[in-house]
């Protein structure tokens, strides 16, 4: 052994000392072991006899009461000692108060800026409507963070738990696609908090929430042409072109309302859907079908954005009060891909036009419709929707539409 010999853990240590002397001229040989503990030093000698595993068993044993708590090896006051014990509680074992303390100084390294959760939506909510994007992205933080501020409003961001974010959403008792939603919100908060030093970067409490799957396969509806037919009949021009660049184009909603007629390639028969358009911010192509074409044809002199609408939300369920039917979800994109899968068997092609990812179209959206069936959607012109409209009203089949003035729906 190399002396003085210190042992130590977590809780406390134990230094050995190695000493001589001469008695007679004899020389003796001995080992102290020095050690705080229940507020005072503490000395423990031995002698020759007992050599240096005596006072390293000694030493042993101490260290083991230390750490038993048998032995106090600091004067603490209660609410010291209440402190003391609530962090042994929360650590429950899985790590030391010091291994936790240098993870907390790793995590807080940064200097925080204590805020709200509320003022924190608040500042996000301004910040996106200054940025000028869509008014539906706009709604949907409104709406899906206005029912997070009523639970947490009142927590500092930084102080939010991802287990009760869980466990808040699951008792909310909304669909998978709901709860997705509920959490992409609250990842765009969470980067938004990161970027306004409100949290620091390691802050990851969305680990603690469920990453869902929805099932598109057994949620894609399309329109027939006779569907179709009288959601046309019953809309105004704004929501007319929002139905016809969705069925024969495969444009989501956003995008059209970004859309402008410059983009319009009519000699090349494409549509150029440029980044900022593009929901995936990506440059496509998508293709301007002769259907589609025929049906665009009086609009072809126009200028500007082809849609004003603010709210495509807002402006369906007017116009399926009107219609007096339930809107399908997605139906105009989920027909167009279908439809044009079907007819071209080329599911590459399709992802080009649409901005879908071929592993999508291929598993959601092949043989969902029949070849027959895509010929009849893709033959839809102004003519024949003419000839099926007459049909559906002589019928009866075409709802009687009321309240056409408004320019929403």
């Amino acid at each position: 052994m190399k002396f003085p010999l210190k042992k130590d853990s977590g809780s406390g240590s134990v230094r050995i000392y190695k000493s001589s002397s001469r008695v007679k001229g004899k020389k003796y040989t001995a080992y102290t072991v020095r050690y705080y503990a229940d507020g005072k030093p503490h000395v423990k000698k031995f002698g020759s006899f007992d050599g240096p595993n005596g006072a390293d068993k000694f030493a042993d044993d101490v260290l083991a009461r230390i750490n038993a708590g048998s032995l106090a090896v600091m004067t603490l006051t209660e609410y010291d000692r209440a402190q003391l014990a609530e962090a042994k509680q929360i650590l429950g074992g899985r790590a030391t108060m010091v291994e936790a303390a240098r993870e907390w100084v790793k995590n807080h390294a940064e200097e925080i800026i204590v805020k709200q959760v509320s003022a924190v939506i608040e500042e996000l909510i301004a910040a996106k409507e200054a940025d000028k994007l869509s008014d539906d992205w706009i709604r949907e933080l409104k709406i899906r963070l206005g029912s997070f501020k009523k639970k947490f409003g009142t927590v500092n961001m930084s102080e939010l738990s991802g287990t009760e974010i869980e466990t808040w959403i699951r008792d909310k008792g909304v669909g998978t696609k709901t709860r997705k939603n509920f959490r992409g919100v609250l990842s765009t908060l969470v980067s938004f908090a990161k970027l306004r030093s409100y949290v620091p970067d390691s802050f990851n409490i969305l680990k603690h929430v469920s990453r869902l799957k929805t099932t598109p396969k057994d949620k894609i509806e399309v329109f027939t042409p006779e569907e179709f037919c009288i959601w046309y009949h019953a809309a105004s021009e704004q929501m007319r072109l929002l139905l016809l660049f969705g069925c024969f184009a495969g444009m989501r909603h956003k995008e059209i309302t970004r859309l402008e007629w410059k983009d319009i390639r009519w000699e090349d028969d494409v549509i150029a859907v440029n980044w900022n358009v593009s929901k995936v911010r990506e440059r496509r192509l998508g293709a301007l079908l002769p259907v589609l074409k025929e049906w665009l044809e009086p609009f072809k002199d126009r200028a500007g954005k082809i849609i004003t609408i603010k709210g495509t939300h807002d402006a369906i369920a007017v116009l399926a009060r009107r219609v007096k039917r339930k809107w399908k979800h997605n139906a105009p994109i989920h027909s167009y891909i279908s439809y044009r899968v079907a007819i071209t068997q080329n599911s590459d092609m399709v992802s080009d036009e649409t901005g879908k990812s071929v592993e999508k179209i291929k598993t959601n959206y092949r043989k969902q419709v029949f070849k027959r069936e895509a010929e009849e959607w893709f033959a839809l012109t102004p003519a024949k929707f003419t000839n099926l409209a007459q049909t559906l009203q002589q019928s009866g089949k075409m709802p009687v539409i009321i309240g056409r003035k408004r320019k929403t729906g």
